[in-house]
C-alpha cells in the first residue's frame, strides 16, 4: 500500500509540460506560427520558440496584419518593411493569372481558374490514382487548400505544398467529374 501512494503522490507531482508558441521561419518571412504546443513535439528546425514574455506582445502583432507580412528577426516576429510588403504583394497579385498544371485526372482534363481557386473536370478514362496540381513556381508557404466533389458524392481529401496540391479520392472519379478547388496562401 505504502509503494502504492508513493508511486500515486510521485505522479501527482509530476512537473507539466508547459506549451510555449513557436515562430517558424526566417529572416525573410514568417511560414507558420504555432500557439501554445508541447516543446517536444516541435522537430522543424525553422521554429523558434518565443519567450514567455514575449508571446502576448507577439500574439497582438500577428492580429495587426496579414500574416504572409511577417517575419523573424533575432527570434522575434517583425512586420516586413513597405519594400518587402510591396514584393510580396505583387508575387501574391501575379498567383492570380498563373494556371496550375493538372496531371493524373484522366486523358485531357480540363482545369479552368488559376493558384487560387478553380475547377478541374476528370479527363476521359477517369482516374483512380491522386490528382495533381503543380503550381507555376513555389509558394512562399503552404497554402491552406480545400476541394469539393461538385458532381457527386464521392469524398475527396487534399494535401496542399509549396509546390502544388494533391486530391485523392479512395475510388474511381469517372470521366466529366468537376472538382471545385480554393487556395489561400499568406
Amino acid at each position: 500500500m505504502r509503494i502504492f501512494l508513493t508511486a500515486s503522490l510521485l505522479l501527482l507531482c509530476a512537473v507539466p509540460v508547459l506549451a510555449a508558441d513557436f515562430a517558424c521561419g526566417d529572416a525573410t518571412r514568417l511560414t507558420r506560427y504555432i500557439a501554445s504546443a508541447d516543446p517536444s513535439t516541435i522537430s522543424d528546425p525553422t521554429c523558434t520558440k518565443l519567450s514567455e514574455a514575449d508571446t502576448p506582445a507577439q500574439r497582438i502583432l500577428l492580429q495587426s496584419n496579414l500574416p504572409r507580412y511577417f517575419k523573424i528577426l533575432d527570434g522575434l516576429i517583425v512586420m516586413m518593411t513597405q519594400a518587402e510588403r510591396d514584393v510580396v504583394d505583387a508575387a501574391v497579385a501575379a498567383s492570380v493569372n498563373r494556371v496550375p498544371v493538372v496531371s493524373g485526372a484522366g486523358t485531357n482534363p480540363q482545369i479552368q481558374g488559376n493558384e487560387r481557386g478553380g475547377r478541374i473536370r476528370v479527363g476521359t478514362g477517369g482516374t483512380l490514382g491522386p490528382i495533381l496540381l503543380t503550381w507555376a513556381h513555389a509558394l512562399n508557404a503552404e497554402p491552406q487548400c480545400w476541394v469539393q466533389n461538385e458532381t457527386d458524392t464521392v469524398d475527396v481529401r487534399t494535401r496542399a505544398t509549396q509546390t502544388g496540391l494533391q486530391i485523392r479520392a479512395g475510388v474511381m472519379l469517372v470521366s466529366g467529374v468537376v472538382l471545385k478547388y480554393g487556395c489561400q496562401a499568406e
